[in-house]
């Protein structure tokens, strides 16, 4: 059973009265986990709302899942979740210390004793903490909660997010798409332009829809990529996981100082066949 404070949305104080409240229904508690951007339940098992920054589940399978406590800075969001952590077993310093983290994952023993030596204060997602994520947000990325994609929209531009990517999330194929024709893109379902960007992002970009796509185990990660930049972004995810040029051997690509510009390069022959899939599941590491 999911629990949910449907008459109070995003409102720290409600939603901790309201945790205290029905905690009894969960009792004891088995796990709480809490983010500052909601986007990192995607790889967990919860079935959560958009907005929904707080999950505690009880040993007895019963959830509470709430949308005004979360954590990561030193708003009335975090101060309430630190309430929550001294109710349930904390002190007072280390809920303060802990409201700090951009993600919370914290287990309990059957008795519902915290268990503090095991507090997983990592993200996959963030939107403030750049350097403490694996894939930062911003106006040009948009996560699907439900479908498990992350959508994002010229990613050449921070390259450090697809090759974080690349080492932490275990790409199982890589499929891209060179053309210009926008009925041949690589996706045909529903693409949330007004979250990643708006109108300006198609018009001022070169954009045509999702002409890259990354698979992984537990979530799709589709580019939207200028037509001007796709050849050279494409040769440069595979130069980055298998230290040799896709399309033929260009000195750029072997100069770390330029690596990055490599992404800006635009390339008007088309020499290579416009669709492409690349099998990376007997990649096990990208040594």
């Amino acid at each position: 059973m999911i629990i949910k404070n449907n008459d109070h949305y995003r409102n720290s104080y409600m939603d901790r009265d309201f945790f205290k409240e029905r905690y009894h229904e969960i009792e004891p508690i088995k796990k709480l986990s809490v983010y500052f951007d909601y986007q990192n339940f995607i790889f967990s098992d919860y079935d959560i709302d958009e907005y929904t920054t707080f999950v505690a589940e009880g040993w007895n399978g019963n959830q509470i899942h709430l949308t005004g406590l979360n954590c990561g800075y030193g708003g009335t969001g975090p101060s309430r979740t630190a309430d929550i952590l001294v109710f349930l077993g904390f002190t007072e310093d280390e809920a303060y210390d802990l409201k700090y983290n951009p993600g919370l994952v914290i287990h309990f023993s059957k008795n519902g004793t915290p268990i503090k030596n095991k507090i997983d204060k990592s993200v996959n997602f963030s939107s403030q903490f750049k350097r403490n994520c694996i894939f930062y947000l911003d106006r040009t990325t948009y996560v699907d909660i439900t479908d498990r994609q992350l959508f994002v929209t010229n990613p050449q531009l921070n390259p450090r997010s697809l090759y974080n990517i690349i080492d932490e999330w275990k790409p199982l194929e890589l499929k891209y798409y060179l053309g210009t024709m926008e009925n041949e893109t690589l996706y045909d379902d529903y693409i949330p332009y007004d979250n990643i960007g708006g109108d300006d992002i198609l018009s001022d970009n070169h954009i045509i829809g999702v002409n890259l796509i990354l698979q992984c185990r537990e979530i799709n990660v589709l580019c939207l990529i200028d037509t001007q930049s796709i050849t050279s972004v494409v040769d440069m995810l595979y130069y980055y996981i298998f230290k040799k040029s896709l399309f033929g051997d260009s000195i750029l690509l072997k100069q770390p100082k330029s690596r990055f510009s490599t992404f800006l390069l635009s390339l008007t022959s088309e020499p290579y066949k416009s669709h492409g899939r690349i099998d990376l599941k007997k990649r096990n590491s990208y040594d």
